[in-house]
């Protein structure tokens, strides 16, 4: 055991910067224990690790443990009353000192919660020794501490729902959360060492206490299903809801499983004491200032402690109470009461408490204009929130309640209906069916609840009480970094009993998590065929990887770097020996690549063809998550330097940097483009063209079937006659100009081997650029219902000005068909145009108006139809139906 005699130990600091009459002692460590002098030094002090000694930086002076961290095992750190710096609250809370946190470093992991509430003053102090202030919305991650003032109150709410709210100069960490969505099970560990706090366990511990477990300084608690409350300065438990188990230093368990059903761990006589049953008010009392980041449980707790009351024979008062006196008078003589109280000040109750957010179908404290004036003493209620006006920020109506039957007084009337609303985050990509919301009613007998939007039915209603519904997500599951805003589609309700209705459109806002480090993926946008990976001598070949990959993660920093896998290094050596690469970015040693784009420059000269070798690229990001592209790369010998092919067989390929008019004929003939502003014309069939880096000009005549025609980096055009070939615009804006003279539309309805792709460009419409078209030229009509949906891909504009009346019919099948992962379409028409749309259960919502800056305005619509959104936007000259 430590030397103990603290009176003689404590020493001034000298002149090392800390202030004159702070004390230290150095503690040696004999045993399995050390002494502490206070319980200050286990809730209190500054806990932190430097070297191997261990400093506890407390109000009443520091204390250095010499060599701490190299004990094996390492000792407990006991105060007098018994309060205990266990080993794993030592490894929960230490931080190495500021000047030695490497605070540049960045956190790969993801977070594992976030804080849902916050008022007063709080802090995270992050792994690295770095402190944040709390504000809502903060992330949490694993390893976090978080503390508040003596005013200070959080309410953390965690990827499995469970949330854990804190406060009167708490200090929590999170030391372990692990959470497996489809499975709904993982273990979470906590650590308090202050303070009061509110737990709620999620989906996580529902069955086995052991998977979730709170440490403090006199004991643990194994949680099973449970909502419980605790004083960790007191040492007393409170069950709420659920069963929990409570365990001390010596091994003594006791089980509370009734509600309210209250245990205190007595350090100082080595037992935990059952200290029997509390009521719902002292609950409330005790732990209020918790109240304001947690209020739908508190109002749970005042319905209890409310119901209890009601329960009761209610007291004959001793003495006459004035105001019920006055009550009584006012009801024998109603129109005089009514004027005397007019002239009164309106009693109304309190503003709400910080971060609810409440509902009520009360209008700025009057009914029909007079003051709404209660009679009956005054109670506050935590749920009730001062009025709002007839219309709210939304712009949703509330309904009043009824005017009093005559013959009675304002005194007779209730409160208004007050509807609270939580939200629960989720985690991405979290299965359909969980609970993301809770709607909770005050002064309600009985609440019909209903959804409402153009959502709702991507929601249900669940676990239905009088005055309570929980809001369940049962539409498809979402990826964060995919969908707008980071959060569910917002829904809204109405809310309806005697005391009037409350509506409320759009209120529920639940956030989604952003918890998992997931891989890059290929572009889904990145159609590139097969015979892209090709090329011949004297041409260079790119691949821009910022264009074939996406980083769905948003992490500070993070970046994705891109090698080739060793079979491709093999192949690349190989052609290197033979003389067939003059040049590229690709490091022949490692695989590494200089750029985020592949660059290989051929040489001018070889003969004999390459087949088959292997081009695969793998893209990692910094958490060493990876994905392979795949390719196989075919290097053909130059068999023709004419710009005029008319054989079968032929291999053109060009190094030239200015535009070259090349005319293929013929059949089976391979052409790769220089860099320059290219005119391609193609007759006939099985030709493969590939475009260079220039703005090209590809076109086919009525004969061309069968071909494959690819652009690339530049803004090319496609002059369509014969659409039954494939056409890949690759990166750039690219326009397909169909002649629908020719019997186009026939074609795409009935055509083999049609594909018209647009690639990996995207439209902005903020500036109005950018973006794939798909025009059309010449009178007709094109009916996308009758085309198939896997011939055009990743459009953007749909453009019918021609100057010839046109017109245009599609459905939502169509327009998700067509359009990239943005969902977003640009209907370009003109006076005269027609514009049908096919709807059948969707949702169409008109979101307002756009103008180009070109002269064109387009109205706005939102459809929606489940998980399924997309956006539409329709030029106003054209005739339109189907749409509102």
């Amino acid at each position: 055991m430590a030397y103990k005699n603290f009176d003689d130990s404590f020493k001034d600091i000298g002149s090392n910067g800390n202030e004159a009459g702070h004390k230290q002692i150095t503690l040696t460590i004999d045993g399995d224990k050390v002494d502490l002098p206070d319980a200050s030094y286990v809730r209190d002090a500054d806990i932190v690790r430097d070297g191997m000694d261990l400093v506890l930086d407390g109000p009443h002076g520091k204390i250095v443990v010499e060599d701490y961290f190299a004990a094996e095992p390492a000792p407990a750190l006991t105060a007098p009353g018994g309060e205990t710096l266990t080993p794993e609250l030592v490894e929960s809370f230490a931080r190495s000192p500021a000047q030695y946190a490497d605070n540049g470093a960045m956190n790969d992991a993801s977070p594992v919660g976030a804080v849902q509430e916050v008022t007063g003053e709080a802090t995270v102090t992050r792994l690295d020794g770095s402190v944040e202030p709390v504000t809502k919305g903060t992330p949490i991650y694993q390893g976090d501490v978080v503390e508040t003032s003596g005013e200070g109150a959080v309410n953390i709410v965690f990827a499995d729902q469970t949330s854990f709210a804190v406060s009167e100069n708490a200090r929590l960490a999170i030391d372990e959360y692990v959470y497996d969505p489809a499975s709904q099970s993982g273990t979470t560990n906590f650590s308090v060492l202050k303070g009061v706090f509110v737990f709620t366990s999620g989906l996580i511990g529902r069955e086995d206490p052991d998977d979730v477990k709170i440490d403090t300084p006199v004991g643990s608690i194994g949680i099973r299903g449970t909502i419980i409350m605790a004083d960790v300065d007191a040492g007393e438990v409170t069950v709420i809801e659920g069963a929990i188990v409570l365990r001390d230093m010596n091994g003594n368990e006791m089980t509370l499983a009734e509600q309210f059903e209250t245990g205190k761990f007595s350090s100082g006589n080595g037992e935990i004491e059952h200290l029997g049953v509390r009521s719902a008010g002292e609950m409330t009392q005790k732990f209020v200032a918790v109240s304001t980041v947690a209020p739908a449980l508190f109002s749970s707790l005042n319905d209890e402690k409310s119901d209890k009351a009601n329960s009761e024979p209610a007291a004959e008062p001793d003495e006459a109470d004035p105001l019920l006196e006055q009550q009584d008078a006012a009801e024998e003589q109603p129109q005089a009461a009514e004027e005397v109280l007019l002239d009164q000040e309106p009693v109304l109750p309190p503003p709400p408490l910080p971060g609810m957010n409440i509902f009520t179908g009360q209008q700025d404290g009057l009914l029909d204009g007079k003051p709404l004036i209660d009679f009956r003493p005054f109670q506050p209620m935590p749920m009730f929130n001062e009025p709002v006006g007839e219309f709210n920020q939304f712009g949703d109506s509330i309904m009043m309640p009824p005017p009093p039957p005559p013959g009675s007084t304002l005194g007779d009337l209730p409160p208004p209906l007050a509807v609270n609303v939580m939200t629960f985050p989720i985690s991405e990509n979290t299965a359909s069916g969980a609970v993301v919301g809770r709607l909770v009613a005050s002064f309600a007998p009985s609440v019909t609840f209903t959804l409402t939007g153009p959502n709702a039915g991507l929601y249900m209603l669940d676990n239905i009480t009088a005055t309570t519904a929980d809001i369940k997500y049962i539409g498809a599951a979402l990826d964060f970094e995919m969908t707008p805003g980071h959060h569910l589609p917002p829904v809204g309700f109405m809310a309806v009993n005697d005391l009037g209705t409350v509506t409320m459109n759009g209120v529920v806002y639940t956030p989604l998590l952003n918890l998992f480090d997931e891989a890059p993926v290929i572009n889904p946008s990145f159609l590139a065929p097969t015979q892209y990976f090709s090329a011949s001598e004297g041409t260079q070949w790119r691949l821009d990887m910022n264009s074939a990959f996406v980083d769905k993660e948003i992490i500070s920093g993070d970046s994705l770097s891109y090698r080739v896998d060793t079979g491709t290094l093999s192949f690349l050596n190989g052609l290197v020996g033979a003389g067939k690469i003059a040049s590229t970015n690709v490091n022949l040693t490692t695989g590494d690549i200089a750029s985020g784009v592949l660059e290989i420059n051929f040489a001018n000269a070889f003969t004999g063809n390459n087949l088959g070798g292997a081009l695969n690229v793998i893209a990692t990001d910094l958490g060493g998550n990876a994905v392979t592209l795949n390719g196989t790369f075919n290097l053909y010998d130059t068999t023709t330097a004419s710009t005029t092919i008319t054989g079968s067989n032929q291999v053109f390929g060009s190094s030239s940097t200015t535009g070259q008019t090349v005319l293929i004929s013929g059949t089976n003939n391979k052409v790769f483009a220089g860099s320059g502003n290219d005119t391609i014309n193609v007759s006939n069939t099985g030709h493969q063209v590939f475009g260079g880096f220039g703005n090209d000009h590809f076109s086919n005549d009525s004969t061309a079937s069968g071909n494959l025609i690819v652009g690339n980096t530049g803004n090319d055009l496609f002059s369509i006659d014969n659409v039954n070939n494939g056409f890949h615009g690759m990166e750039g804006d690219d326009t397909f100009a169909i002649n629908l003279a020719a019997g186009a539309t026939a074609n795409l309805a009935s055509g083999a081997g049609v594909i018209i792709d647009g690639g990996t460009d995207f439209l902005s419409i903020a500036t109005s650029t950018g973006g794939d078209e798909l025009k059309f030229l010449g009178m007709g009509n094109i009916d996308f219902t009758a085309i198939n949906n896997a011939f055009i891909k990743n459009m953007e504009v749909i453009n019918t000005q021609n100057g010839a009346t046109n017109t245009v019919t599609m459905n939502l099948s169509d327009v998700l068909a067509m359009t990239d992962e943005r969902k977003l379409l640009v209907v370009d028409m003109e006076a005269g145009d027609n514009f049908n749309y096919n709807a059948a259960s969707e949702t169409i919502t008109n979101m307002g108006t756009h103008n180009d800056g070109l002269g064109n305005t387009f109205d706005i619509y939102q459809i929606v139809n489940g998980a399924n959104t997309v956006t539409l936007l329709v030029d106003q000259a054209a005739n339109v139906t189907g749409l509102p």
